[in-house]
């Protein structure tokens, strides 16, 4: 933990720096009392900012950034007349002059804003009126989509989050506001395919509770989360954080409530990192901070709230905005501290701790987006001292490399997806959804073997072996079957034979047929007898011979006196299906 004298001294070096190279546009940083004692920093960043705007009429600009595969960038914002505007730069180019985003339907009050990109380079935006809508369109190689209302009609609250899948689905999650019954409030899934021209929805609270703000995310199974509030009940002030996981098909695999506590909490925020591990944030207002929670799909499990501390502002309720993005293995969380100074900050695993990254502006801050980038943060922000303009801070994170290769199939048993079935050696040990299938990103050159397993079942291929990935390895799919039976009590005796001439070593196999195989009515059509050196894994295996059903017993002639071998006898039935080496 560093003494704030050091850090000030650290800062007016940095800052003098700063001044002699002519970028005085850099605002000193400003720590507040409560943070003085909590406030954990890594090593200086390399941070950024510009206005990318142009003096505009109007304030609460609401921008959102993103960043695609490209290297390209864009920006949409509020602009004149509540119509929203956008700048766009190519990679290493200088970012266009403001422009209207063309026929878009008229606005009464902007409140939110969320951009994300596609495998195509094509960025997909939401923004969303208070009163009225919410509105999404696609930009592409300069040219717009016409923006199209996504949500049916009624009262929204500030809640539209956008993410992208794998094959390039398009996820919106909305608060729908139905004035009968009491008031109550639904979050909204909706998706629409690469091919498909409208949107279909779910709705995921069925009016169970008085649900709103909810964000969605992506992981690299393909799952969908949705964090969101929830009321306990509308007449009490205790409020919960609630969490939704889906698979591929959109079916609910599970729901985690993340925090129950008196008072307000708002916007709960949720991200997936490379490692399929998701970070869910939010802000409990009474506790005047922000906390989170990790999972860890290898456990299956959540880990205790942890606290960012930061503080937070005390009023309006607006400004506990904050936003959370994952990059590579990373979580990076922006949020305004008790100044609405915003900050970046991440999340260290080892230490199970928010560590502060950089002051993005320590002037008072209404609204800002983050996103990560290949090899940068981008935080697009409002400043409430310059209401007019848009500003983009960017920090330097380390490079994502190359990109990853997903390696994804079906497990079937007959016609019917099997779910359940655990993917080991896969990173993570994905399991099958509701329809049998499965996927995962591998890091580039990445080679290992994979076997299904899933008790009480056999598979065909008993198992993949990769090496040196490259490129996405799909349908890569396994037939599974109820799990046949090896042999029982196999023993191995080894002797010494004597010839005519000379003699020679053999290891003589016996064992029993399985009774579990009869008592399933499986007609064991042969049997397969597998060798390997004792010192060898388990990938060694070699088939050395087939022998009927019927026979129970088996000589290996000619083996190397000194030899240390191991057997594995295994059940093939009728059908041709055949048991696990055990």
């Amino acid at each position: 933990m560093k003494r704030i004298a050091t850090i000030s001294a650290i800062l007016l070096i940095v800052l003098c720096i700063m001044a002699a190279n002519g970028d005085a546009a850099r605002p000193r940083i400003k720590l507040m009392p409560e943070e003085t004692a909590l406030l954990e920093t890594q090593a200086a960043a390399v941070v950024k900012t510009i206005k990318i705007s142009g003096n505009q009429a109007g304030n609460k600009r609401y921008p959102g950034v993103c960043e695609n595969a490209n290297g390209d960038r864009l920006v949409i914002y509020r602009g004149p007349n509540i119509l929203y505007w956008y700048t766009f730069a190519r990679k290493g180019a200088s970012w266009s002059a403001p422009a209207v985003i063309p026929n878009q339907p008229t606005m009464k009050s902007c409140t939110s804003t969320d951009v994300e990109a596609d495998s195509t380079g094509r960025f997909h935006c939401l923004w969303e009126d208070l009163q009225k809508t919410l509105i999404y369109a696609s930009f592409l190689n300069g040219k717009w989509t016409t923006p199209t209302k996504v949500s049916s009609a009624g009262k929204h609250d500030m809640g539209g989050s956008i993410a992208v899948r794998s094959n390039d689905e398009v996820i919106i999650a909305d608060v729908n506001f139905l004035r009968s019954p009491n008031n109550s409030k639904e979050i909204i899934l909706y998706f629409k395919g690469k091919n498909d021209s409208h949107f279909a929805q779910k709705n995921i609270t069925n009016d169970r509770e008085s649900s709103t703000m909810p964000a969605v995310a992506v992981d690299p199974n393909d799952h969908v989360w949705v964090a969101l509030k929830s009321d306990l009940d509308l007449r009490d002030t205790a409020l919960i954080t609630n969490l939704y996981h889906f698979d591929r098909n959109n079916s609910l695999i599970d729901s985690e409530t993340l925090s129950v506590k008196s008072g307000w909490n708002f916007w709960p925020h949720i991200a997936a990192n490379s490692e399929g591990k998701v970070m869910a944030t939010w802000v409990l207002a009474q506790s005047a901070d922000y906390f989170s929670r990790l999972y860890d799909p290898r456990t299956r499990n959540w880990s205790s709230i942890m606290k960012v501390n930061i503080g937070t502002p005390n009023k309006p309720w607006a400004t506990f905005w904050s936003k959370l993005a994952a990059h590579g293995k990373d979580f990076y969380l922006a949020a305004m501290n008790s100044g609405r100074y915003l900050r970046l900050m991440k999340f260290n695993e080892k230490t199970q701790r928010w560590v502060n990254v950089a002051t993005i502006s320590d002037d008072p801050v209404y609204y800002f987006d983050l996103y990560s980038g290949n090899d940068q943060m981008l935080i697009a922000w409002d400043n409430a001292n310059d209401p007019s303009n848009v500003y983009l801070t960017t920090v330097d994170v380390p490079a994502l490399g190359p990109s990853t290769s997903r390696i994804s199939g079906t497990v079937r048993k007959d016609s019917s997806g099997l779910s359940g079935v655990t993917m080991t050696g896969l990173p993570g040990n994905p399991t099958t959804d509701s329809s049998g299938e499965y996927g995962m990103d591998v890091d580039p050159g990445w080679g290992g073997t994979v076997r299904p397993q899933k008790s009480g079942f056999s598979f065909s291929p008993l198992s993949i072996t990769y090496s040196n990935v490259t490129s996405n390895q799909t349908g890569q799919d396994y037939a599974a079957f109820l799990a046949i039976r090896s042999v029982a009590n196999l023993k191995v005796e080894k002797r010494v034979e004597r010839g005519f001439f000379n003699g020679y070593t053999l290891n003589a196999l016996t064992w029993e047929a399985n009774p579990e195989n009869t008592e399933m009515g499986l007609a064991i059509s042969s049997q397969r007898v597998y060798r390997k050196a004792r010192a060898e894994d388990n990938t060694k295996w070699a088939r050395i011979a087939e022998p009927a059903g019927s026979i129970l017993k088996y000589e290996d002639r000619n083996v190397p006196s000194d030899s240390d071998y191991v057997y594995a006898v295994t059940c093939v039935d009728d059908k041709g299906n055949e048991s696990a080496i055990y």
